[in-house]
């Protein structure tokens, strides 16, 4: 007979997608997995009936739910479902208020759920999670992921320090004495894909080329960190016409210019020669590839931590895991 009492669901409902995994809570393993495109943005445009918003969404995960059972040989109604990501956003199954920092991120203190138990039309409880609020600021996931990270990696969580999470929104997080005190969301990823697609700069780049690190690619994108440091934004920007028009760069190598830029701006604020602040970086591997170059040209790399794929993969499940015993001993 399977042993239930360690197990859980975890959802992990972004934007764009949604992922269910089966997990053992106590050794953080994955025993099954499905994803779709069923993200928060689709999912919101076709909902008709806002009084019935939770319904409908609950629809959505029971539907994953089906396909989730034919991956395993044992029943899974019944056990607790973990949702975090946008899921309490105002465009989710119901908006929750934000959690206040600071946020203790070892045993979670300061972050809201809201509980639902089993009933006739959903077989499983479920615990939704909030986001976190700055003064100025917010985050959705990416607070479940530094749970994670702090159960996952030996690092001196009493030192300052700043968890760098890449991404269309980066997030530069900041812990001391074991709590994130602070955050800031920059829109780099967002704001290189309106520049790429949406402005004039878009015919002198091809966003085709991210993936081709070449010599030349890597000059470009240096010299791009580098124009961040030294001169305004505004006026940087411009430059990526510029060397097009001049025949001073190609497409592929502007399209890393343009990055270098973005990124070299964003690091602008942790890259200060007096600043002795270790970072951790937690990007997918094309992001590290270009924030691990941009850290180097800045000269920041001697205190620098670069995570690794499956550390940061891992880090929402760790996360999704510590959140259900928190509140599985209440």
């Amino acid at each position: 007979m399977k042993d239930y009492k360690n197990m859980i669901i975890g959802c992990d409902w972004g934007t764009s997608f949604f992922r269910l995994r089966v997990i053992d809570s106590s050794t953080n393993t994955v025993l099954a997995e499905v994803m779709s495109a069923d993200g928060i943005a689709t999912t919101n445009m076709s909902l008709v009936n806002e009084n019935k918003r939770f319904e409908f969404f609950s629809e959505v995960v029971k539907n994953n739910l089906a396909l989730l059972k034919s991956k395993v040989d044992f029943e899974i109604d019944q056990l607790t479902i973990v949702i975090s990501g946008m899921a309490s956003s105002t465009i989710g199954m119901k908006e929750l208020p934000y959690g206040q920092l600071p946020f203790e991120i070892k045993d979670g203190r300061g972050l809201d759920v809201e509980l639902f138990e089993k009933n006739s039309s959903f077989p499983n409880p479920l615990i939704l999670v909030s986001g976190l609020r700055d003064k100025h600021d917010v985050m959705r996931g990416e607070e479940v992921q530094i749970l994670g990270l702090a159960h996952l990696m030996d690092f001196d969580q009493h030192q300052e320090t700043i968890i760098i999470l890449p991404g269309t929104h980066s997030k530069h997080c900041f812990v001391k004495k074991g709590k994130m005190y602070h955050f800031q969301t920059y829109l780099t990823g967002e704001l290189y894909q309106i520049l790429s697609e949406h402005s004039i700069l878009s015919n002198s780049i091809t966003k085709e080329a991210q993936n081709d690190w070449t010599a030349s690619t890597i000059k470009a994108f240096s010299k791009g960190v580098l124009d961040a440091k030294d001169s305004s934004m505004l006026v940087n920007l411009f430059k990526v016409r510029t060397n097009f028009i001049f025949k001073e760069m190609d497409k592929p190598d502007n399209s890393f210019y343009l990055s270098g830029l973005l990124i070299g701006e964003e690091l602008m604020n942790v890259c200060e020669s007096s600043d002795q602040r270790p970072i951790i970086l937690c990007g997918g591997e094309n992001m590290n590839m270009l924030y691990k170059k941009a850290i180097e040209v800045l000269g920041i790399a001697s205190r620098t931590e670069f995570v690794a794929d499956d550390i940061l993969i891992k880090s929402t499940i760790v996360g999704q895991s510590e959140i259900f015993k928190i509140h599985n001993k209440n």
